[in-house]
């Protein structure tokens, strides 16, 4: 695993450590939670995709992901 970019290293409450993966539309980190002691995955969405495709894609998936609202 690669670390993340120095201007990545920290978001909000969380400690990026190493990029998990990345395709075409963002990169997923494992992080560090600092204020619960627990490892996350954080999903960054590429600037150029957030332009263009809006943030109510990446929200919706979110939501699927917590099991809040039906895939499709």
């Amino acid at each position: 695993m690669q670390p993340p970019p120095r201007l990545l290293q920290r978001l909000g409450g969380y400690t990026m450590e190493a990029v998990l993966g990345q395709g075409a539309v963002a990169v997923v980190y494992r992080a560090r939670d600092l204020r619960h002691p627990r490892k996350v995955a954080i999903k960054v969405l590429r600037s150029d995709v957030a332009q263009a495709v809006g943030t109510d894609r990446f929200l919706r998936e979110i939501m699927v992901g917590l099991g809040k609202e039906e895939a499709g």
